[in-house]
């Protein structure tokens, strides 16, 4: 399938139109898993049902430090500007991967966003920084002496593989798209955005009909039938 041409910044707007929950929809109706649940905002005090980012995904794996392969780097210190940083941690782990150091020097570097599949801690310094920061849990720990960063070939793409109980297994590849709001999280592969984004535009428009339809007192599943019918691809 060939690849979008449009600019980073282009599809971002596009996604940033639609909300976590219309992503999940149309990667639905295209076979595609791209939810990662249990993920909710950590750091925004005053309004959390606003907080959201989208962009391009920076992912990183956190393996235990024993691990055959470690990286003498720092993700603080790789990733790109304008990118979500996504952390994947091991679901044994109880420690936090994110803390108020790093997210500070990924801020610093002009990053959109963090998402840690995992746990993050110094919650007051991290309620001090403007970027959204998300993550599965909290720990008083560091990642110290616990965890290290997975090392990855040089000529290969980073990316990580996202387990859970009783769902496909999400693949989040550095330079696909993420976005996270107050719903979730979702990964779309670069490759589909725009096709993910013109069913969230057909989406939208049957969503209003059929709440028109309810508003004006007409059923439920009335609604659906009328202007729910399946979906081209």
């Amino acid at each position: 399938m060939r690849e979008s041409t449009l600019p980073t910044d282009a599809l971002v707007s596009q996604l940033e139109q639609y909300s976590t929950c219309d992503l999940a929809d149309a990667l639905g109706q295209l076979d595609l898993a791209g939810f990662i649940p249990d993920i909710t905002v950590r750091n925004i005090q005053d309004n959390p049902a606003e907080a959201r980012v989208a962009g391009p995904v920076f992912t990183v794996e956190m393996v235990d430090r024993h691990h055959e392969s470690v990286s003498t780097n720092h993700f603080a210190d790789e990733v790109p500007p304008g990118a979500v940083l996504f952390v994947n941690a091991p679901s044994h782990a109880t420690c936090a991967v994110v803390g108020g150091l790093v997210a500070s020097a990924v801020h610093a570097r002009k990053a959109r966003g963090i998402i840690v599949n995992g746990r993050v801690r110094d919650i007051t310094e991290l309620q001090q920084l403007p970027i959204p920061i998300f993550a599965k849990g909290t720990s008083c720990m560091g990642a110290r002496g616990r965890l290290r960063q997975r090392s990855t070939e040089a000529d290969l793409p980073r990316s990580t593989v996202v387990h859970f109980n009783g769902q496909e297994p999400i693949v989040v590849t550095t330079d696909d798209f993420i976005m996270a709001d107050v719903n979730g999280v979702v990964c779309v592969p670069r490759q589909r955005v725009q096709e993910v984004v013109r069913l969230c535009s057909r989406n939208a428009t049957v969503e209003a009909q059929c709440m028109e339809h309810i508003l004006n007192g007409g059923g439920f599943q009335e609604a659906l039938k009328k202007y729910r019918s399946p979906a081209p691809r």
